[in-house]
């Protein structure tokens, strides 16, 4: 009795690390994506500490939303591969990966400028739109 419960154990861990190397050696060309969203949402973070700390103070940072970020972080991550399973074994032909990271990218990023724009007092956003009109403006006035 003893050496079929040794033997199926075993088995069992022969067949886990064969499914985690499967897993592993499926999800390595993704790599990037995984640790790029991983820096967004890092970033994210500690940019939302920072306005929290700076507005609310110490007392404002609760648990319920450190648990939305890992949430979020886990829901990104299933995103990425349903995008690596339907790009690479449904429709090849649109980039869903790259469409599903640029979204990701644009939350993350609108996130970001929002929690500087709350510390810094400064519209982050609008001053980049201003900057790109003044250009376009710039243009103009060259070609006349």
């Amino acid at each position: 009795m003893k050496a079929l419960l040794l033997n199926t154990q075993q088995t069992f861990i022969d067949n886990l690390e064969w499914i985690l190397g499967f897993i592993v050696i499926f999800l390595m060309p993704q790599m990037t994506a995984f640790v790029a969203v991983g820096c967004l949402i890092m970033f994210d973070f500690l940019s939302g500490i920072w306005a929290s700390v700076k507005i609310e103070g110490w007392s404002s940072i609760q648990s319920k939303r450190m648990k939305d970020t890992i949430t979020k972080f886990f829901m990104y991550n299933v995103l990425i591969i349903t995008c690596m399973i339907v790009e690479e074994f449904l429709i090849t032909r649109i980039p869903f990966i790259e469409v599903g990271l640029g979204i990701i990218a644009t939350v993350e990023a609108k996130s970001i400028f929002e929690n500087i724009e709350k510390v810094l007092n400064i519209r982050i956003l609008r001053a980049f739109k201003d900057v790109l009109h003044r250009g376009k403006e710039a243009q103009k006035v060259k070609k006349k």
